[in-house]
């Protein structure tokens, strides 16, 4: 199971696609005489507790179902784009749009905590509880005594070993293309075409890491639909797998192909969700060539960096 060691990694790793925009400090969430009980359970203001001294970041529910709290600026790391949500009272969910994908986070109520479900994002993430604002209950002993874990993920005060990177070689024959690459990308080709000695350009280009927020929502129809919007291409899905582990991580394998400039092209991408963090690499290479089993196994044998 994941543990974090900063809060930052924390919200990253549970709330990586919670991108709450602006902060309300106001702590009043009803009008001054409204009872309480007339509100919807889920209104009002929920502690992230990160071990037992301290519990000062939070999120806020209003009674219009709109999202604020301190998760703002922290949660927002490493996300780009708007990110529009609200809380739906009748279903007991968060409900989040990015880029055009819907997302439903279910949430229930007990007493004074708020379970947070993030499965619909990260299957492998456990649930998150909050502690409403003003109490004391204790939140790890609740966590304990409902869920089947052994670890409270959120304190991080947790000083084990913490994942930095993935190394990553490329095959053989492939060198750095300075004139090909970018501030956020590199690309490697054959060094034969870089003399001029080859036509084959082959090319492997390896993207920074991202946030790898609506990774467990990526299927081969939307990511067809992508590349086509971003070649202006038909693009046709030859092979598709998202049940892969890479160093540990989940990932994805999809293979297309297209004709581009009258030229029959074949790319391989693998994207790797690794700790919350997206990282991608890919093949290009005319259909004739035969690469592609050189890159499955540079990018099987990626290691993953921990300190």
């Amino acid at each position: 199971m994941k543990k974090v060691v900063s809060l930052i990694l924390a919200l990253t790793l549970v709330f990586s696609c919670f991108s709450f925009i602006g902060c309300d400090f106001l702590d009043s969430l009803a009008a001054e005489g409204e009872e309480e009980s007339d509100l919807p359970a889920a209104v009002g203001k929920w502690d992230l507790v990160a071990n037992e001294d301290s519990a000062a970041i939070y999120l806020k529910i209003e009674e219009d179902g709109s999202v604020d709290g301190m998760f703002v600026t922290t949660a927002n790391i490493g996300v780009d784009g708007d990110i529009e949500y609200s809380y739906n009272f009748k279903r007991d969910k968060i409900e989040m749009e990015y880029s055009g994908v819907s997302f439903l986070i279910d949430c229930e109520v007990d007493g004074d905590f708020l379970v947070v479900d993030l499965s619909s994002i990260n299957p492998d993430a456990d649930p998150m509880v909050l502690r409403r604002h003003g109490t004391d209950g204790d939140v790890i002993e609740y966590y304990y005594d409902n869920f089947d874990d052994e670890v409270w993920d959120y304190d991080y005060t947790y000083d084990g070993p913490v994942f930095s990177d993935l190394k990553y070689t490329v095959p053989e024959k492939f060198t750095y293309s300075n004139d090909n690459s970018s501030g956020i990308y590199n690309t490697y080709v054959l060094e034969s075409f870089l003399e001029g000695k080859s036509s084959d350009s082959s090319s492997i280009v390896i993207s920074d890491a991202v946030s790898a927020f609506g990774f467990s929502s990526l299927t081969s129809d939307s990511l067809e639909a992508q590349y086509e919007a971003e070649l202006g291409v038909d693009v046709t899905v030859d092979e598709y797998d998202d049940e892969l582990t890479i160093a540990g991580f989940n990932a994805i394998r999809i293979q297309i192909s297209f004709k581009y400039s009258g030229i029959n092209i074949v790319q391989v991408q693998y994207l790797i969700n690794a700790d919350g963090e997206l990282y991608t690499y890919t093949l290009t290479q005319p259909e004739k060539a035969k690469w592609i089993d050189k890159f499955d196994e540079s990018v099987q044998n990626i290691e993953a960096i921990y300190e």
